[in-house]
């Protein structure tokens, strides 16, 4: 099976500073429409910082407002050069962004790609 045919690959940002606690790189819209799921990946690059934070947020309008999901975050502690992944699977929005943030320090971040899969035929 050749899974590039079943999934569509987005780059949301690139290398980027998280800012301090409170702000954060909040990546491009990613429009679900002809697509289940999503799977969102943050990497976290080189990094001293105590605590980072990838969660999701959706609407119904590309330009509109976004709501944090309930159960769409993780978080990764005190270790450098890992991945933050959240999977989306028939979300109830629309549009999606992921945004990653930083827990007491200004940090820089790898960047965030979203893969979207089981394309509606």
């Amino acid at each position: 099976m050749n899974i590039s045919r079943h999934t569509k690959l987005m780059k949301l940002s690139n290398v980027f500073s998280t800012g301090t606690t409170g702000t954060g790189n909040l990546g491009t819209a990613v429009d679900m429409a002809g697509f289940d799921g999503c799977r969102f990946i943050a990497d976290l690059g080189a990094t001293t910082v105590l605590s980072r934070t990838l969660q999701i947020s959706g609407s119904t309008a590309v330009g509109g407002t976004y709501t944090t999901l309930a159960g769409a975050a993780t978080t990764a502690t005190t270790a450098s050069h890992r991945l933050l992944s959240i999977d989306m699977y028939r979300p109830t929005f629309r549009f999606l962004k992921a945004l990653l943030s930083s827990t007491g320090l200004a940090d820089t971040g790898s960047g965030i790609i979203a893969e979207l899969y089981s394309p509606r035929v």
